[in-house]
């Protein structure tokens, strides 16, 4: 005995069959590659000549306040014991960095500025004060720190010059 199909599910069948199949998508057209490639964290924040006042500099990198002939160099993180974020500490720890100076014609100087608030966030050279602000990133609980992705945000200003004294009328 041969069975057949239900008429209605040959008809179902049969359609189907017929029906127009969708045309496939055509995949996106790549995306055009930048001629340069693109600046990220610090990299995108130092600019090689600054001007005085707060900036960013990346560990490694060199800055030039050219129109005081005064060079800052970021040379390294020395030590990065702050109480990371989601851990219980009980102090505050310090991040301690190493940055060079020199003015033209000088031999280069370097000092040690620190986080922490018990131990010196400023430095004086040449007539100059540097101040430490901030030291990206912050450590996080159970991520190890990329020491190449340190970032510091410095501020330099003359010895004695505050910016209310550069108002006007004065």
């Amino acid at each position: 005995m041969t069975r057949s199909l239900p008429p209605c599910l040959v008809l179902l069948l049969a359609a189907c069959a017929s029906a127009p199949q969708p045309k496939p998508t055509p995949p996106p057209p790549p995306s055009p590659k930048p001629s340069a490639p693109l600046l990220t964290g610090c990299l995108a924040k130092t600019k090689p000549e600054v001007m005085m006042g707060r900036f960013a500099i990346g560990i490694g990198q060199k800055v030039s306040i050219l129109e005081q002939a005064l060079h800052i160099r970021f040379v390294s993180v020395l030590e990065d014991s702050r109480c990371a974020l989601g851990a219980q500490c009980i102090w505050e720890g310090n991040a301690a960095l190493q940055v060079q100076l020199q003015k033209d014609g000088l031999e280069p100087t370097d000092y040690i500025l620190n986080s922490a608030a018990r131990y010196p966030a400023t430095l004086h050279y040449q007539g100059y004060s540097l101040t430490l602000n901030q030291l990206e990133p912050y450590p996080q609980a159970k991520v190890p720190q990329d020491k190449s992705s340190y970032c510091a945000w410095l501020t330099l200003d003359k010895d004695g010059w505050q910016p209310q004294d550069a108002a006007v009328g004065q």
